[in-house]
């Protein structure tokens, strides 16, 4: 007997169809996951560089603060420098440039070109440069030997400093 209501088929034929429809399921299942996963790597390696990028802001917005509450300070000219202190000739060939940098400040670069200088006294004008307050600091020195005599060359010196603009 047979109770009423019950499947009286072949249970397989039911079973094949369920079968099929779940793997299908799971085949796009596993497809999404796998796509799902690679956003969110690239979500999760973009708020990475977005914190890096937020900390080196804080960084640098912490050192332009410390550079803004400085005490004012103006540069002092450095062929007068070189020459008040009997170090080195006046320069034969000078070149000055500036640039803003935030708030108030200023960044100077200067050149200084001796044709026939004395080498050691060079070297004493940077130092002395480097020693002035607010300071100038040597970017660049070339020196190429003179045929003039020993200890004597062709000096090129640059400098970079840093002052403050009144009034910006």
């Amino acid at each position: 007997m047979s109770r009423p209501g019950a499947y009286r088929g072949q249970p397989q034929l039911l079973a094949l169809p369920v079968l099929i429809a779940a793997a299908v399921l799971t085949a796009f299942a596993v497809r999404y996951c796998a796509r799902a996963a690679r956003a969110l790597d690239a979500d999760a390696a973009a708020l990475e560089r977005l914190r890096q990028a937020g900390a080196t802001l804080e960084a640098h917005t912490a050192m332009q603060r410390t550079f803004e509450e400085l005490p004012a300070g103006n540069l002092m000219d450095l062929a007068e420098v070189f020459s008040k202190n009997g170090f080195l000739p006046p320069p034969d060939e000078r070149r000055q440039s500036g640039a803003d940098l935030t708030r108030g400040w200023t960044v100077h670069r200067e050149e200084l070109a001796f044709r026939d200088a004395p080498v050691a006294a060079a070297l004493r004008s940077c130092e002395a440069a480097e020693s002035l307050r607010p300071p100038w600091r040597l970017t660049r020195l070339v020196v190429r030997a003179s045929p003039q005599g020993k200890g004597r060359g062709q000096v090129l010196l640059s400098f970079e400093g840093i002052e403050s603009s009144p009034g910006k």
